[in-house]
């Protein structure tokens, strides 16, 4: 569409101002990734972040919405909001008559073509093409194109990232309703099920059982940590457990708690999914158990770890070793639907409970990595070279710019898995 082709040229000027960006209204995930490295963008080119947003519409205009409108209105040293807010609105209404018409349309258009417009029409999408592209126009994707972006530096030089001043009073207020003191340190904890999308067919190897993380959070409250557990009333209650708030099923739940127990969380245990990439983007300390992909997602930070499910092959009727899933095609891995071949085990609580205690006990914050650690490191980034030639995207514009996008975490991602982890299953498998 013209109107995204002029923003993304005043993007990639670098005598513009500002970075121009309307975030995915439809996926946390996508629009806190986009939030971050429109920050990214901001920084490393002396520029300011303007987010703009479409609101909801109702009746014929309704579409699926984003879950957490507060994270379009989180602060930074590289954010930039006009006075009272006359740019955004002017924005937001021009954006409503700009796709109103592609919503009403919808429908019909579906019935008469038998396929919905894509989420390209029906969302706008301002911005997000140059945050990873050198340029708007780039038809190519090379991988020492994306290098010259020093996307490690980037990724782990700490940005500041928090709420507005107004709002973190508020949600202190209720912090104290929640019944969290506000002398304690707390951990986050999210683990994905799939009754809120209502996918757990489709995103079964992105779920697991939030009881098998209860040895972990005893180690933690034993050591005067606090345990917040986030997600949605669709999910399996925890056990009563001393300094554990199950916080979905709280009446304090809302939009903004959400964001302000992540920002001030101790560190983040959490799954592959979309509530992940808000911890990310406040750059929190991360642990990831039950990773079912690990080419587009890994532990971000230095220091961070993470553990791959248990992968069988049903062709080999067998468990595989790590080293050799860093070898494995890409539907070993495919977070929408792993192949035929293969099936996903959940780490057990023992796996869960050891990563925790080898974060809670090592003596800095970012030690040393093990030759293991180091050899996963390296044969993650070589397989990603090699799936990207041949069998993770197609050939169009939006595989260029999603090259680019997945090639930044590629090469930013300073984190590993647990060596214990590694010890046990680099060579031999479950």
């Amino acid at each position: 569409m013209a109107i995204e082709k002029i923003i993304d040229l005043l993007n990639s000027d670098k005598n513009f101002r500002y970075v121009l960006l309307t975030p995915c209204h439809y996926a946390i995930g996508n629009c806190a990734e986009e939030i971050y490295f429109g920050f990214l963008k901001a920084r490393r080119e002396g520029k300011k972040l303007m987010v703009f947003h479409l609101p909801e519409l109702p009746g014929m205009f309704k579409y699926r919405w984003l879950n957490n409108h507060e994270i379009f209105d989180v602060d930074s040293d590289y954010r930039h909001f006009s006075t009272q807010n006359r740019i955004e609105r002017l924005a937001q209404a021009g954006l409503i008559a700009y796709h109103m018409p592609l919503r009403a349309l919808n429908r019909p258009f579906s019935k008469i073509a038998r396929h919905p417009l894509t989420d390209h029409y029906l969302y706008p999408s301002i911005g997000p093409f140059t945050l990873w592209q050198p340029e708007a126009s780039q038809d190519y994707f090379a991988w020492e194109i994306a290098e010259r972006y020093d996307w490690r530096t980037q990724m782990q030089t700490y940005l500041p990232i928090r709420l507005r001043a107004e709002k973190q009073l508020n949600a202190e207020q209720i912090r104290q309703k929640l019944g969290l003191p506000r002398d304690v340190w707390f951990v986050c904890l999210h683990v994905r099920e799939g009754g809120y999308h209502k996918d757990h067919a489709q995103s079964s190897v992105r779920n697991a059982d939030i009881l098998n993380y209860v040895p972990a959070i005893e180690e933690i409250t034993k050591r005067g940590g606090w345990v917040i557990r986030l997600g949605d009333n669709t999910m399996k209650p925890l056990p009563a457990l001393k300094q554990v708030i199950d916080y979905p099923f709280t009446p304090w739940k809302s939009e903004l708690m959400d964001l302000y127990l992540i920002q001030e969380c101790q560190f983040y245990i959490g799954s592959q999914s979309g509530i992940w990439d808000i911890a990310v983007l406040f750059q929190k300390p991360l642990l990831m158990p039950n990773m079912c992909h690990w080419t587009m997602s890994y532990p971000p930070k230095e220091g961070d770890l993470g553990l791959l499910k248990h992968v069988y092959s049903h062709s080999r009727k067998r468990f595989l070793s790590v080293e050799e899933l860093f070898h494995e095609p890409w539907e070993a891995q495919h977070f929408l639907g792993i192949g035929p071949d293969y099936h996903m085990e959940e780490n057990t609580a023992e796996e869960i409970k050891t990563l925790v205690l080898e974060y809670l006990d090592r003596s800095t914050s970012i030690p040393a990595e093990t030759n293991f650690q180091q050899a996963a490191n390296k044969q993650r980034v070589a397989q990603a070279k090699q799936l990207f030639e041949k069998q993770m995207f197609d050939r169009h514009r939006d595989d260029i710019y999603n090259k680019y996008r997945i090639a930044s975490r590629v090469l930013g991602c300073g984190g590993t898995l647990g060596s214990h982890f590694l010890a046990n299953y680099w060579k031999t498998s479950k």
